[in-house]
């Protein structure tokens, strides 16, 4: 232990044994958090790979089609929304610069709230099958290992930005 005036310091490797030692034990007590990702996650995978026999008898334009269907899905759902959300901030114009500014904003800021919820539950939705389909091009055995392992990322990455 060194000595520097009245404050005495230990060296950091000994602090860091401790530290590992008492995350070991939260993990014990609470779980690791990496695996409850993955166990979250797990289901998903598995229906990726249980719809693979389905796309390989696709051909290219048929998995390109399959974008627009996703993207023409999303946009029919949320059609009502979108209108509701263009007339409020119709309303919020409108009323700029008075006093019911501040409500009309809010207003807006709901309904967009409410867009984004529903179109991250059509995502979730047809995230399989979107996955499955940009996988299937990319059937190379080595491509497909990384193809898994590009969906576990990208599903961390959105549980770490919008946990559901």
């Amino acid at each position: 232990m060194r000595k520097f005036g009245r404050v005495s310091c230990a060296p950091v490797e000994s602090y860091q044994g401790n530290v590992f030692m008492f995350k070991k034990l939260y993990y014990a007590v609470t779980g690791d958090p990496n695996e409850k990702v993955l166990k979250k996650y797990r289901p998903l995978v598995e229906e990726i790979n249980n719809l693979e026999k389905a796309f390989e008898d696709k051909n290219p334009d048929e998995l390109r089609a399959m974008t627009q269907a996703f993207q023409t899905r999303i946009a029919e759902a949320t059609t009502e929304l979108r209108a509701e959300l263009a007339e409020a901030e119709q309303e919020y114009l409108d009323v700029l610069g008075t006093e019911e500014q501040k409500f009309a904003r809010v207003e807006v800021e709901r309904i967009k709230k409410e867009l984004r919820k529903e179109e991250e539950a059509l995502l979730w939705e047809i995230l399989p099958e979107a996955f499955a389909a940009v996988r299937e091009p990319a059937s190379a055995p080595p491509v497909c290992a990384i193809m898994t392992c590009s969906c576990w990322a990208v599903w961390c990455c959105m549980a770490v930005a919008s946990p559901r």
